[in-house]
């Protein structure tokens, strides 16, 4: 009795399953009864209810007895509906999802091939402004040169800010261009390009010095040599710090500027090795290395050499300081081009590069010259009186950015912070 029982019991609840599902099959949500409605141009149509999930637009469209080489779904507009049941007994009585797709629809406009209502879109005025986007599979690198910060030194030019002295102006400046950089990352990365390095180019003079660069050094600074290396280092070691969060490598490149020497009586007496600058990136390498969140971190720092060179995504790009070109022509740019042409004589390691950084004089400027390129990168310090006795003119504070890639021989995205 017990047995018969349940399996009326069973035969019942199938039955009522086997309804259930047969009911969801011939009862649809409002708007969701199958249909192909359409004319000569646009439609709209939903599917009768499916077992399998698709985003295929084919086969949703041939679903409808389209043509998809004539027919195709309005972009935005296909939704779907999904619930599940029971499918009775005589289908193995098992608990499915059930799917629905519902769109408009327009017919395919094209001529030779060509899609025109993708062909207007792309023309749109919105899209003018646009970046153009790169293939994802293209390693960059952005390029971030700091350059002639010349930490400690006093206001030379009008002061933009009396009420703070020129060390307090400029910490605020290089926190500032940080965050500035990050959001310049994002907007690069946004555009489409795959940045998979940043280069941060220690590009020299990164502190004022004391003594020994010009007559009158001693009364134009306002922090001695152990603090100007203290902010210096603390400064770049924050940017590096914040944007190593930003990719899976960072190069640290530094070169050794005019104002990085030890002087006595106005001239390098210790060689090209003993450059404070080289030295602020050796404290950094040692700081960072002590952590493995910046193992990814890595730095090119020269013993005696004035230069590096670095085969960045396809590209042989190269760091000096610029003092070393002085009086070889009547432009930075021309005299830096002119002292390269004697090392690619030489034969030296930079000769082969495609691009060559520089700081040393002040403003920013960039020149090509053939499939070669120079490019001075503006300074950051409180302001430049010899520039200013010399071309007359204020030289502008800035951090120069700008990417590298195989896609094209030469800088693309350049920008001053």
């Amino acid at each position: 009795m017990s047995d018969f029982l349940d399996n009326l019991t069973e035969s019942v609840e199938e039955d009522r399953r086997a309804k259930e599902y047969k009911r969801a099959q011939e009862e649809y949500k409002p708007g969701w009864k199958p249909h192909v409605t359409h004319g000569e141009a646009e439609g709209e149509a939903v599917t009768g209810i499916m077992r399998e999930p698709t985003n295929d637009e084919r086969t949703i469209i041939e679903a409808w007895a389209l043509d998809p080489e004539e027919w195709e779904i309005i972009p935005g507009t296909l939704l779907c509906n999904r619930w599940q049941g029971m499918t009775g007994k005589n289908q193995g009585n098992e608990l499915v999802w059930l799917y629905q797709y519902k769109a408009r629809l327009r017919k395919r406009t094209t001529l030779n091939g060509i899609d025109m209502a993708d062909l207007i879109a792309e023309i749109r005025t919105d899209n003018l402004n646009r970046p153009p986007s790169m293939p994802t599979d293209d390693e960059m690198a952005l390029i971030v040169n700091l350059a002639d910060w010349q930490v400690g030194k006093a206001w030379e030019n009008p002061s933009p800010n009396p009420d703070s002295s020129a060390t307090e102006f400029f910490i605020k400046k290089v926190k500032q261009m940080i965050r500035d950089v990050e959001e310049r990352f994002w907007e690069l990365i946004h555009s489409g390009r795959n940045i998979q390095y940043i280069v941060v180019g220690l590009l020299g003079d990164m502190i004022e010095q004391t003594t020994g660069n010009y007559k009158d050094q001693e009364f134009m600074v306002e922090l001695n040599r152990r603090d100007q290396i203290k902010v210096a280092i603390r400064l770049i070691k924050e940017a590096v710090k914040r944007w190593a969060t930003l990719v899976p490598n960072v190069i640290v490149v530094a070169v050794g500027g005019n104002h990085g020497e030890n002087r006595a009586g106005g001239r390098a007496h210790a060689g090209d090795a003993d450059n404070d600058d080289l030295l602020i990136a050796e404290m950094l390498a040692d700081m960072l290395g002590e952590n493995s969140d910046y193992d990814h971190v890595q730095f090119a720092i020269p013993d005696e050499d004035f230069s590096v060179v670095l085969d960045l995504c396809g590209q042989k790009v190269a760091w000096t300081h610029g003092h070393k070109s002085r009086g070889k022509g009547p432009t930075s740019e021309q005299k830096l081009f002119n002292w390269w042409k004697g090392q690619m004589a030489g034969k030296l390691k930079i000769a082969d590069a495609d691009i060559l950084n520089s700081g040393h004089f002040q403003s920013f400027c960039i020149k090509d010259f053939g499939p070669r390129w120079v490019i001075v990168s503006p300074g950051m310090d409180s302001g430049s009186k010899w520039f200013w006795d010399s071309s007359g003119a204020i030289s502008k504070a800035g951090t120069l950015t700008y990417t590298v890639g195989p896609q094209e021989s030469g800088p693309m995205d350049i920008q001053v912070i």
